[in-house]
């Protein structure tokens, strides 16, 4: 299978969450977030969905849990509802150099095992920041070890910030590839999963209080050249796979 080279767009703003940064004392975000498409590595999970998270950071390390719930036009299959659990350690190499080393848990408790669906996902991950002129760039190897495969990513961010309104638009955008050798939980043929994926997303934050804020953001996914393979039969293309934009509203709070 020939890959399209990786090309780094502008990257993902974190729109249900305020950075909390380095700090030695341990800081915690909720969050909320109401999104009129749930798009994931440019496939449509789900329709009207309501995202609530929780974030703890104590110096470089971060841990926290989000969920997905669904509200309207849910995707067939597809589990009701999704928590996933991360962490991860972040290492300054240099002032522009960063290395984080990390690991996400996607839990679906009710996925439909009889379709194949996996009620785990367990992805550890290793990612390379670089940052210049407020621009950050970040390469990221992700390992399936469920559906036995790799997710390459690279993204990026910036800021522009808006004074005059109190302000500051955020730029985004990754593009990514996976390869999935085994993407069914089945005792039967092995089905084959792969594609590529971009998106990028702006976002409007406003802070309320020191510690509180609402956003505001779009984002525009895409899958590309998605298929699915069971067995020795024809590849077909993954009907997950979309290109569709998503609005975002999100409040949180920093304690």
């Amino acid at each position: 299978m020939n890959r399209p080279l990786l090309v780094a767009l502008m990257a993902i703003p974190c729109a249900t969450t305020i950075s909390a940064g380095a700090s030695s004392a341990p800081a915690t975000v909720v969050s909320t977030t109401l999104v009129s498409n749930y798009l994931f590595r440019g496939q449509r999970l789900g329709g009207l969905s309501l995202q609530p998270a929780a974030e703890v950071t104590a110096g470089d390390s971060f841990a926290g849990v989000t969920a997905n719930f669904p509200l309207k036009d849910k995707v067939a299959d597809q589990s009701d509802p999704e928590f996933d659990f991360y962490g991860t350690h972040g290492f300054a190499l240099s002032p522009q150099f960063r290395l984080t080393s990390g690991f996400t848990i996607y839990l679906f408790p009710i996925a439909p095992t009889d379709a194949g669906h996996f009620r785990s996902i367990v992805e550890p991950n290793i990612a390379l920041s670089y940052t210049v002129a407020g621009v950050r760039l970040t390469s990221t190897c992700y390992y399936d070890a469920s559906r036995k495969g790799p997710i390459f990513e690279l993204t990026g961010t910036v800021a522009l910030p808006f004074k005059q309104l109190g302000t500051e638009l955020d730029l985004a955008g990754n593009v990514g590839d996976y390869d999935f050798r085994n993407a069914s939980n089945s005792s039967g043929s092995k089905r084959k999963m792969w594609g590529t994926y971009a998106s990028v997303t702006a976002t409007i934050p406003y802070q309320i209080t020191s510690r509180s804020r609402i956003a505001v953001a779009f984002t525009y996914a895409a899958g590309l050249n998605s298929y699915i393979q069971n067995g020795a039969s024809r590849r077909v293309a993954n009907p997950l796979a979309i290109r569709r934009g998503a609005l975002q509203v999100g409040y949180s709070c920093a304690f």
